[in-house]
């Protein structure tokens, strides 16, 4: 099996299938309190469904972790 290429339309596609779990996954890829705070703050006054809200969060909590990830194949593994 080959891992999937971690581009934007990938993270646009995994953050539609997590939704209202974005805090569990932002919890699991050890982004923190403060990222979860300014994650919900940023995406909190938008005009957007909160469906649309939460797949938001979702790709943002993944963008900022790929960015902070040290390693690309420590960043595919701990998708898995």
């Amino acid at each position: 099996m080959h891992a999937a290429p971690l581009t934007s339309a990938y993270f646009d596609e995994l953050s539609a299938n997590i939704g209202d779990d974005w805090v569990q996954l932002a919890d699991r890829l050890k982004l923190g309190r403060p990222a979860v705070q300014r994650i919900t703050q940023s995406n909190a006054h938008s005009s957007r469904s909160a469906a649309q809200r939460a797949q938001r969060s979702a790709r943002d909590a993944l963008i900022q972790w790929f960015r902070s990830s040290a390693k690309s194949h420590n960043r595919v593994r701990n998708l898995a």
